[in-house]
Formats: structure tokens, sequence, C-alpha cells
């Protein structure tokens, strides 16, 4: 048998008060009685050296129990002697036994897990500190034997957490504070016992901090009206709400919540909201002409016009583009101007002559005007050049992405079924080559009234003369028309999913409609179809019934579109370059490549084999490029960008253009560096070494066209400026080109006026459309009231805090 002494009576004795010590005596002779038992017991046997000890230790006890006077009210051995029976134990040498234990709320306090701990009783004064709702109230023995009170995290307890104990197991005899640590950094509650979001609560702690921060400083200094007030209309023109919603009851109550400083500021009528933003557009409008003052090369102004949503406005948006004093690429909006209708070319020079005189353009900061190819911007520029000094042609640049555009449309909207032969001709017969560009633009036009004033019937019938493109158009129609069709063509997606190989596609997906005549969309709606065509093929087979035959597409339609997405992907693809802005993917230099890469790649589809239509089709798309691209010949800046792309130079002329041609762009180049010495007074000095060579890298795609195919070294030994720069090392092709400029400017003191200029000009007035999308939010049937001065701020002061002007 062995005897097992337990830490409980010394508890009792430790807790035990003197006046119930009486009580405790007849324990006392009980467990002194057990004990002289198991005494005699172990006599009976081989003593070891553990049963020795507690024998002795029990006539130690026995001893002092004697010679103790029960009448004695001020001392006890049950006082004075706290540690006796842990003594014992210890001294004993015996394994402890594990025994789980529950605290007064039920928890179980497992000694494998939690050693030492021990239940304590429930707290007379109950916790009052918002830690107890997270943790457990227990005690743990410290190395003197005294029982600490401790906080154990319930979450980390019961939670497979991988830190020590120590971290979750705190002591709080004297405060909470580690435990109010333990729950914010682990548990993401505040000092206040909120619960953060966990995916924000460390940014959040931080932004906190940093507020309380910034509204300690705010309480001891001066508030700033004028900053708050135009704070306020930046926020207003860039989220784009109308100016009620800036001035709702509810707004202003947000912004007064236990803020009462701001009540007397908001403004409390939407005509004060606008007064302040005009106020703004024309304090903030000195900072603009400052910046374009500044600027590092020649500017260029593009501009377009728009019909607002709202029927009311007739809008011309004009955009300067400039390397500004900080190197950086700025597309900034100058002005909406209301042209009430009148799109003449007189009415737009003259309102183009008020956005340079309101900034303080001079005709000597202008590189270019750029614009779509409608002829009366060519009038506008005529008329402006009387006024402004600038040559109306040089000057002259044409969007290439609108030029895109007519190439693509006149390929899928040109061509009737029913006029192919007037369509046709063969390219190989130069003396047959005649420009039909005009009566495929009547066949578009005539297509576009249709769609905008015809019947359901005529607009159905009008697809059905564009070939594939059109029945595809009607089938797609047709399906989007009820949600019970759009139904039973997904069941179709499903089972040529279940019934697919692995290289289908393995979820539903829509069917594109193409919108009107925008070609990028029906290039959109053609690759969707042919990701879809089995499902299609399906639905055809199950409502041909309900279907026109003529808008039926069998197998030589889907031969067709395929060659027919094959002809527009690369056009889609430079298309979305040109219009990328800020980038020098959307810069000049761009252009006359572009354009000669697809007339490359049009001319190698005209070698093989198509349908009727298919030719006629491609025919007229390639006439309506090769117009343009001999438009380029005007204007010396296509080639001069080409050539001041680093990456490119004179060796692309070489690369891919006649000798007679190449021999054109050289003479180009070398009358553009000459009257540019002459224009900036520089002299450049020849300078004798020789040119490092340049590296070679094998590229693909329209990167891969536009690379040059080998490097040939200048024999030159003596060269100057041009020549340097014809001969430099290639560049890294992830480099940018205006940035190789700005970091070699102090080498090229001529060249980089030009440079500067070429490479800030964009290829297309894609800010202008980007202007008119965003400004459709604003001036819409919703707000069929703004007028243009208000509409033309908003814009303004938008852009302007974009770039970061203002």
């Amino acid at each position: 048998m062995v005897f097992l002494v337990t830490p409980s009576l010394t508890l009792i004795k430790r807790k035990a008060p003197s006046a119930n010590r009486n009580a405790l005596w007849p324990h006392i002779r009980d467990f002194e009685t057990s004990a002289t038992r198991v005494k005699c017991q172990l006599a009976s046997g081989t003593r070891s050296r553990g049963s020795q000890l507690v024998s002795m230790s029990l006539s130690q006890l026995t001893a002092k129990r004697r010679h103790m006077d029960p009448e004695d009210s001020t001392s006890s051995f049950l006082t004075t002697e706290p540690d006796d029976l842990t003594e014992l134990h210890q001294l004993s040498r015996l394994a402890t036994e594990h025994h789980s234990r529950r605290t007064d709320t039920g928890f179980v306090i497992r000694a494998s897990r939690l050693p030492g701990c021990v239940p304590l009783p429930a707290s007379k004064t109950g916790h009052r500190s918002w830690v107890w709702d997270q943790g457990i109230y227990l005690g743990q023995l410290n190395d003197h034997n005294e029982v600490l009170k401790h906080w154990l995290c319930k979450t980390c307890y019961e939670g497979d957490v991988r830190h020590p104990l120590s971290t979750y197991l705190l002591c709080t005899e004297k405060t909470t504070t580690k435990v109010i640590d333990h729950l914010e950094e682990f548990h993401q509650f505040d000092r206040l016992g909120s619960k953060l979001l966990p995916a924000v609560s460390k940014k959040r702690k931080q932004a906190s901090l940093e507020a309380w921060g910034l509204q300690q400083q705010a309480h001891h200094t001066v508030f700033d009206e004028e900053g708050w007030r135009s704070t306020y209309c930046r926020w207003v023109v860039s989220s784009g709400i109308s100016l009620r919603q800036a001035t709702s009851d509810e707004l202003k109550a947000l912004l007064c919540f236990q803020n009462p400083r701001v009540k007397g500021l908001i403004p409390q009528s939407h005509t004060t909201t606008g007064a302040w933003i005009m106020n703004e557009y024309a304090t903030q409008q000195r900072s603009i002409i400052e910046s374009i003052a500044s600027a590092k090369g020649k500017v260029t102004i593009s501009f377009d016009g728009w019909k607002a949503n709202n029927d009311v406005l007739d809008l011309l948006g004009v955009v300067v583009h400039y390397l500004g004093d900080d190197y950086k690429l700025h597309n900034v909006v100058l002005a909406m101007r209301d042209t009430l209708g009148s799109h003449t070319g007189a009415n737009i020079a003259d309102h183009l002559f008020d956005v340079l005189k309101d900034y303080q353009i001079s005709g000597s900061q202008i590189a270019f005007f750029a614009a779509d190819n409608a002829t009366n911007n060519d009038k506008a520029l005529q008329l402006l050049s009387e006024r402004v000094t600038l040559d109306p042609v040089t000057s002259r640049l044409r969007c290439a992405g609108h030029i895109f555009n007519l190439v693509c449309t006149a390929i899928l909207f040109g061509v009737d079924e029913d006029a192919l032969e007037d369509a046709q001709y063969d390219f190989s017969r130069q003396h047959q080559q005649r420009d039909n560009s005009t009566s495929s633009t009547h066949t578009i036009t005539s297509f576009e009234t249709i769609l905008a004033h015809g019947s359901e019937e005529q607009q159905h019938r009008a697809w059905q003369l564009k070939g594939p493109v059109g029945k595809l158009h009607n089938l797609v129609t047709h399906i989007k028309a009820n949600n019970s069709r759009i139904a039973v063509f997904e069941s179709k997606q499903t089972e040529v999913i279940v019934e697919g190989d692995e290289t289908s596609h393995q979820k539903i997906l829509r069917l594109v409609t193409n919108g009107g005549i925008r070609w990028n969309s029906t290039y959109l709606m053609i690759d969707r179809a042919l990701h879809l065509r089995d499902a299609l093929m399906l639905y055809q087979s199950h409502e041909e019934g309900n279907i026109h035959q003529d808008s039926l597409l069998d197998r030589d339609d889907w031969e067709e579109l395929v060659h027919l997405k094959d002809l527009l992907a690369p056009i889609y693809e430079v298309s979305m370059q040109v219009q990328s802005i800020g980038t020098a993917a959307g810069a000049l230099h761009n252009t006359l490549t572009s354009m000669d890469y697809l007339l490359h790649h049009l001319e190698t589809r005209r070698s093989q084999p198509g349908s009727k239509h298919f030719m006629a089709s491609l025919n007229v798309g390639w006439l309506k490029l090769r117009k343009y691209y001999q438009i380029t010949d005007l204007n010396p800046s296509y080639i001069m960008a080409v050539f001041l792309n680093p990456h490119y130079r004179h060796l692309w002329f070489e690369d891919h253009w006649e000798p007679a041609f190449v021999n054109f762009a050289l003479t180009i180049i070398d009358q553009q560096y000459a009257a540019a010495k002459r224009l900036y007074n520089i002299d450049a000095p020849e300078r004798s070494s020789t040119p490092p060579q340049a590296r070679h890298k094998e590229l693909s795609g329209f990167a891969a066209y536009n690379k040059k195919r080998s490097y040939r070294q200048s024999t030159n030994t003596t060269y100057d400026e041009l020549t340097k720069y014809k001969g430099i090392a290639d560049p890294p092709d992830s480099q940018d080109p205006l940035d190789w400029w700005i970091s070699h400017q102090e080498h090229y003191p001529v060249l980089k006026h030009l440079a500067f200029a070429l490479l800030a000009a964009p290829a297309s007035t894609a800010a202008d459309e980007r202007l008119f999308s965003i400004a459709g939010n604003v001036v819409n049937q919703e707000r069929p009231h703004t007028q243009q001065p208000l509409a033309q701020a908003v814009q303004c002061l938008r852009s302007w805090h974009s770039e970061g002007l203002i």
C-alpha cells in the first residue's frame, strides 16, 4: 500500500481560522491513526528510504501534536507550519498521481497540459474586467509553493496554437496589462475590448494610433478652413457624385459626427458646392499654366468631339501631352467646350484658339495637333494657322486608333454579299488598282443608318448581308432574347463539357454581343463564339425551326469566321497598344511601325485562299489602310519618331523598307536634325571615337517584326551627334525609350529636344475618348441640367488631381 500525501491538507491548514481549529482536531486524529496503521504495515516488510522518511516524519508530526496546547488561541501548527505535508510528499520521493479537477465555472484543469495549476474559489466581488470573458480564472504554484492567480486564454487553450503556454497562461496578481497585450496581438481586440476585423487588424491598429496622434495635433492647431474646402471639392470631382448628393443631410450628419467644428463649413445648398468647384478651378488653373510653360519639350494638343449623354451638350474635349519638368509624362485635360452643335472647321478653330489663349500656350510651344481623320479637323488647323504660328500639314497627327477602327470596320461591314463584284479587283495588276474606299464608306454609312433607325426586320436583313459575321450576330441576338433560350444554350454547353476532352472549356460562358459597328466588340464576339462552337451547333439543331434559315451557320461560315479572327487578331493587338495612355506603346513612334506591320500582315493573308466574301472584305480593308499609310509621308515626324526610338533608329527602315524608301527616310532624318540645330542654336562639335557594339536579341510577334535584324556599324570614325546616336548599342528591350533619352540627354544637346517632343506625343486620341467616358458619368440623362462650365471644371480638376499637378 502506498500512502499519498497531497497538498490539500496544507491548503486547509493555511486557510483554517483560529476559531475553528478545535473542530479540525478530530480530522487530524483520524489522519494520525491512518498514518500509524500505514507505519505498521510498512514495518512488516522491507523498508525503503522513502518509507523510513515517511515513518520518521509521521513521528515528528505526532510529537508536535502532543506538545501543542489545544487551548492556545494564538498559535497552532496549522498556521505556523504551512508546508509540512508538502514537504513530506517531496521528501518521500513518491510519484505524483494526476487528477482532473474543475473550476467553479466547470472548466477541467488537466495536469498534463496545465502542470501546477489548481482551481480557485470564485471571487466574492466578481471579475469586472472584460478580459475575463475571454479567459479562465485559476491558480498556479510557483517555486515557493505559493498559489498565484492566473488568466488562461480560452481561445488559445482550446485551439490549435503553436506558441508556448507562457504566452497564454498569464499572472494577474497585480495587473491585467499582459492579458490585454495578448488579446490585442493574437486575437485582434482593441484595448477597450472591441473585436477588430482580422484582415485589417494590424493596419487598423497602426492607423488608429496615427489618427489619435493627428487628432491630438489638430486640437492644438488652428483649423484650416481653406484646406478643408479644397479637400471637399477634390472629393466631389473625383467621386463623380451629384452636387445634391454632396450636400445631403446624411452626408452632413456623417461629417459632423463628433466633429462639430465642420458644421458651419459644409455647404447647405448644391449651388454653393458648384460655386466652390468653379472657384477652385479658376484658382488652380495658374498651376497648370506654369507646369506647361516648364515642359522639357514641345507639347502636343489632342482634341475630339462628343455628344453628351444628356442630349443637350455637344462638347469639344482638349487634352495636352508633354514631358514635365519632373521628367514625368503628363496627359492633362484643358477644356470641354460647348460647340452648340456646330462641327465646322471654323468653329473648332475658334474654340482651340480660346483654349490656347486661356493657358498662355504660344505656337512656338506646340509640336503637334492630334485628332481623328475627319476633314473638318484639317480645315480647323488651316484656319488656326492664320492666328497661331504652325504648319497645318507637318503639325497634323492622325489618330492611329481611329485609322485601325476604319480599317476593321471596312473589313467587317464594308461589303454586302449582293455587291461582291464591286468590292473585288486583282491586286497583282497595278493598273487596275483603284481606291474604292468611297463606296465602302457609303456602304458602312447606310448600314449605320439602318441600325440606328430601321425596324427589327430591316436590321435583321442588314446583318444578314454581312456574311458569316452578320449570321453570327443574328444567332447571338436570338439566343439572348429571353432567359429560356439562354437556359437552353447553357444546357448545350453542359453537354459539351460532359462529353468533351480536357482541352475544352470547363465552365459555362456567356455569349458576347457586338455593339453596332464597334469592330473590337465584333472581334470579341467572334472569339467567344469559336470557343462555344460545339454548343452553338447543338443549339442550332435544337432550335432549327425557330431560327431564320438565312441565319444558320454552316461549315463554310465557321471556316470563314476562323480566318476572320486570324485576320483581325494582329489589328486588335496593335490597336490596344496605340490606345494606351502614358506608356511607350501608346507613343507616336508606334504609329508608323504598327501600320507597316499590319500592311505586311494583310498582304501576306491576301496570297492565301479564302471565300469570295472574305477576300472582298480583305481588299477593302487593305485599301483603307494603304490610304492612310501614304498620308504619313506628308508629315516627317512619323519617320523621325521611329528613328528617335533607341530600339529602332535608322536600322528599322533598312530592315523593312526598300532601298529607295530607306534613302528617303535618311534624308528626312538629316533635314530634321539640321532644322533642330538651327532652332536651338547649337553647333554640336564633332567627336572622334568608336561607337560600341550593339546587342542582339530574338523576339516574337509584333516586337520581333520591329526589332533590328542585324547591326551595321558606321565606318565613319569622325561623327557628329547624329552619327553618334546611330552607332549606339541596343538598350535593354524592357527600357522605355523616353527613359533612355532622359538618362542620356547630356550627350545629345540637339536630339534630346526632338526626342522629348516626339516621344511624348501620343499615337492616338485615347485620352480624349477616356475623358468623354468619365464625363458620361456626370453629364447624362439623370443630370440633364448640368451646364458646360461646371462640367468642364469638374473634369479638369479631376484630371489635374490624378496627374499630381495640384
